[in-house]
């Protein structure tokens, strides 16, 4: 299930995937990261997880193997046994890249769930080695991903004293999305909509949305948003 990506923009619990590029050209040697948590969960939080185990990792000298591990954090912070997904058949670099998730374990350098996280645990994949061996996966494939929305996001309401008599009535709006993922109010502009009341009751939710942001190269950043709400569509 992990090894499946969902694109799906409604889904908090969608597999989020990164891609690290080394930090310097001594060795074309790298790391990514994926992880599903099962409720909004800050972006950035996930990225110290991955960080802290990073930081364990002893890059050996260039070579093609690839690693992937997998474990389970709970609130905790307690890793539960991790499992190999990916094995390089080398097994002193699967020691290695075992090494560094235990370090960061037993040296409890792995950050706690936030405390408004709502869910009791966040499933990770670590994928050590070499980035080229990266291509065949769909994770890696793309430097750049789009800005997905929190389940949780209140909905546009229908606005009082109209009645639904048949048709859909479509509202499109544009706003940026910062680096934490919340909305720039500053940015936010209806382009199209039948009326004032309609584009009132989509502006009157979207400030206060929450998004994953969008990244690229691994780092969240600032990204353009379109949202179109089409009252009485089922």
């Amino acid at each position: 299930m992990l090894l499946v990506a969902t694109t799906a923009a409604a889904q908090d619990t969608a597999a989020v995937a990164c891609k690290k590029h080394p930090a310097s050209q001594k060795t074309t040697v790298s790391m990514a990261f994926r992880y599903r948590p099962t409720a909004p969960l800050d972006p950035t939080w996930a990225r110290g997880v991955f960080d802290s185990i990073a930081g364990q990792w002893s890059r050996p000298k260039y070579r093609h193997e690839r690693t992937d591990l997998t474990f389970t954090l709970r609130r905790d912070s307690a890793v539960k046994t991790y499992h190999v997904l990916r094995s390089s058949g080398d097994k002193d670099f699967d020691l290695l890249a075992a090494r560094a998730l235990a370090l960061a374990a037993v040296g409890h350098k792995i950050p706690p769930l936030p405390a408004s996280y709502a869910g009791d645990s966040v499933v990770f994949v670590i994928m050590f080695g070499d980035l080229a061996s990266y291509m065949d996966s769909v994770y890696a494939s793309a430097d750049r991903q789009l800005p997905q929305p929190w389940g949780s996001n209140e909905q546009p309401h229908w606005p009082s004293g109209y009645r639904v008599v048949g048709g859909t009535v479509p509202v499109i709006a544009e706003f940026e999305i910062d680096s934490t993922g919340r909305v720039d109010p500053a940015t936010l502009h209806i382009t199209s909509a039948p009326n004032e009341d309609f584009a009132a009751a989509v502006k009157s939710v979207i400030p206060g949305w929450r998004f994953s942001p969008a990244l690229e190269h691994c780092r969240p950043v600032r990204a353009t948003y379109h949202f179109t709400e089409t009252f009485g569509g089922n």
